[in-house]
Order: structure tokens, then sequence, then C-alpha cells
């Protein structure tokens, strides 16, 4: 009875005890980027919104040098003298949403020359990809 039965349930639960806490571990490791997949997954089902734009914009701090409006589906930015790097850390991620297609980009230095921080107008034009009104 000790050989046949109860010794190999004996050391299945010997390895288990041992095993157990290796795995809970690598479950604790791996849970946030499971978490981080899923939330990109959700991201990526959602269609961007005018709204959700104008959240954006104004998280950035932009609200007041960028003006947008729909027109034919598509979304259309005015910039106006915008510090370049505050442009480029919203437009940049914004642009590597394959959701969106960027249509058009008219962008210029604006102000003096010689100061040290960039300033940048223009236009851009971006559409939700999939269709219909953003």
């Amino acid at each position: 009875l000790w050989l046949g039965w109860l010794q190999p349930l004996l050391k299945q639960r010997s390895h288990w005890q041992a095993e157990l806490p290796r795995l809970q571990a690598q479950a604790a490791a791996l849970a946030p980027l499971l978490r981080a997949r899923e939330q990109q997954q959700q991201a990526q089902g959602r269609r961007p919104t005018l709204a959700g734009l104008r959240q954006q914009i104004t998280a950035a701090g932009l609200a007041g040098s960028l003006h947008i409006e729909t027109r034919d589906g598509r979304w259309h930015l005015q910039v106006r003298s915008v510090p370049a790097d505050a442009l480029w850390n919203w437009l940049l991620p914004l642009l590597a949403d394959p959701a969106i297609e960027l249509q058009q980009l008219q962008l210029q230095r604006t102000g003096d020359a010689n100061m040290p921080a960039a300033r940048i107008s223009g236009n851009i034009v971006m559409a939700a990809q999939g269709g219909g009104h953003p």
C-alpha cells in the first residue's frame, strides 16, 4: 500500500509544494504585461472620436493654440504658434495609432529664427480609419 499508493502521492505533493511558489511568482510577473496587452487591444478596438481628440489636445495644454473642425469626415486642425516640442509630443503618439490616417501636414516654423524654442504654425488633416464620420 505504501509503495503503490501513498509514496507516489507524497512525492507529487512535495513536487507541487516546491513548484507552486515559482508558478505564482511567474503569474505575478506576467499579470501587468497581460493587463497592458488587454488595454492595447481595447484601445485598438475603439474608433477615435472628435471628442477624444479634443480631450487629448486639452490634456496636452494645446487647446488655445489648436483649432479643430470636422469637414467631409476628416479632422482639420489649424495650428497657431505652438511650441514645437509640445506639438510633436502630442502629435507623434497620435499618429502611431493605426486607426488614424494622416492625410495632410503643412507646418512651418514661425516667429524669430533666433528664438531658442521653435514655434510651429500650419494645418494638419487626419481621418479615422474605417470610413464614416469621426
